[in-house]
């Protein structure tokens, strides 16, 4: 039995004596109050596992984020960075969801319109095969990008790393420079994921975009406890806000 079940019952039972010993006193202002206080207690302790267990579950929910370029958030909980797989799921459930949004988008070219009705049957091995990543440097490098996200819905993470290694070998943008980052960061593997966040350190970025980055590194420095390198790599984000 658990330490909080053990606690409500000694509680509750105290409550219930507390009843039957007010119940028989001669006094009957003394017994009410004894009654009631009793009863306060025998109900506190029958609640007691229940509300400090919803405590529990609230503090378990609250998740260290990271701010993307699109100032979405990525969970990285530090709880399950040991446990590869059940990370790797979340990651990939993060990944659908992000999908089945961009898939709801209008005016999507037509290797995303080929893929959409099997991205929405869960069918991603199926939708890996009609992207042709081909085109001019940008578009096979967005393909190439997205395919990267297909794999990671598909649990193939060792795939989806190769597609965003060659959409940065093509065309190494900020954007898929900082797609590549936040792919790392996502797995926990915050040195590669530091790497191309300073990657994206030396191109030409606007002044909120490189105020992300900044916060970015700052996160990673804090997680692998580098603290003066997480304080400035906060106050570079801070100067810039």
């Amino acid at each position: 039995m658990k330490t909080k079940q053990v606690i409500g019952i000694i509680v509750a039972i105290v409550g219930v004596v507390a009843i039957v010993a007010f119940a028989m006193d001669g006094s009957s202002i003394g017994s009410r109050i004894g009654t009631i206080g009793g009863i306060a207690l025998t109900a506190f302790g029958a609640l007691y596992p229940f509300i400090f267990k919803e405590k529990q579950q609230q503090q378990q929910q609250q998740q260290p984020v990271l701010l993307t370029k699109e100032v979405a958030r990525v969970l990285a909980d530090p709880v399950i960075i040991a446990e590869n797989e059940r990370l790797q799921q979340q990651v990939a459930e993060l990944e659908r969801e992000k999908l089945q949004r961009d898939l709801a988008q209008p005016n999507l070219p037509d290797y995303k319109k080929a893929v959409k009705p099997y991205v929405a049957k869960g069918d991603y091995a199926k939708a890996i095969e009609l992207v042709n990543p081909g085109g001019a440097a940008k578009e096979a490098a967005e393909k190439y990008i997205f395919t990267a996200q297909l794999y990671i819905a598909n649990y193939q993470f060792k795939e989806a790393e190769e597609h965003y290694k060659k959409a940065i070998e093509i065309f190494p943008s900020d954007d898929n420079t900082f797609a590549a980052a936040v792919f790392y960061y996502s797995l926990n593997r915050f040195n590669e994921a530091k790497e191309y966040f300073n990657r994206c350190l030396s191109m030409e970025l606007s002044p909120a975009q490189r105020a992300v980055v900044q916060n970015n590194l700052g996160l990673i420095f804090e997680q692998l406890n580098d603290y003066p390198e997480a304080e400035k790599a906060f106050a570079e984000a801070l100067e810039i806000y």
